[in-house]
């Protein structure tokens, strides 16, 4: 085995994440159901592909509204026995806040 190889297998076996974007390769309506969790990893992150889809919503006003918006289907998985849900709670309140207004990912 070269060496270039050696060291991308040690990259992903000694990861702590990873990140499954099927939604790049198949775009049919649907969302991650399952993903599976192999030590050292710690959290899994499923993105499926944008997708429209009808629901109630409120608008700025503060009105109900019936209509369709963009959505992006996710599956996250954490390992609990490394991660409980008071460290968790930050991490996903930032990503509502990313989603919420994601023209900051910009200024990165």
């Amino acid at each position: 085995m070269s060496r270039e190889r050696a060291s991308a297998l040690l990259d992903i076996e000694s990861s702590t994440v990873t990140v499954s974007n099927i939604g790049s390769i198949c775009r049919n309506p649907g969302q991650f159901s399952l993903l599976e969790i192999l030590p050292p990893q710690v959290f899994a992150a499923g993105i499926s592909a944008v997708q429209e889809r009808l629901g109630v919503y409120t608008n700025e006003s503060g009105e109900t509204l019936i209509g369709i918006r963009k959505v992006l289907p996710m599956c996250l998985v954490f390992d609990h026995r490394v991660l409980d849900f008071r460290h968790l709670t930050p991490f996903l309140q930032r990503l509502d806040q990313l989603f919420a207004e994601p023209g900051e990912i910009r200024n990165w």
